[in-house]
């Protein structure tokens, strides 16, 4: 018969485990492009500043800061959309959101 060994977990080193966070350079640029969009197709009130009403219901304020940046990865992470903070095309960005 064989004998079982006892494994002590305790003596198992953890590992780290890191999340990849978005580019604060990134995130910046995509509320400036928003902001910029406003302008043009959305109100001044700050609702439908993108020019998406999908992404408002998810916005909790233009006062606050990067409204539509935390709206938009909100929905990508509900969409489970992997957003790649390299490509500055915010455009593409929202039309494949």
């Amino acid at each position: 018969m064989s004998k079982q060994m006892k494994i002590d977990l305790s003596t198992i080193p953890k590992v780290k485990v890191e999340k990849k966070s978005i580019s604060k350079k990134w995130k910046q640029a995509l509320q400036e492009y928003c902001d910029k969009e406003s302008l043009t197709t959305g109100s001044m009130t700050g609702y439908c500043v993108c020019g998406s009403m999908e992404y408002c219901d998810l916005c909790e304020g233009s006062d606050k800061d990067l409204p539509c940046v935390k709206a938009i990865l909100e929905l990508a992470k509900k969409k489970k959309f992997k957003i790649n903070d390299k490509d500055y095309n915010f455009e593409k960005l929202l039309e494949d959101l």
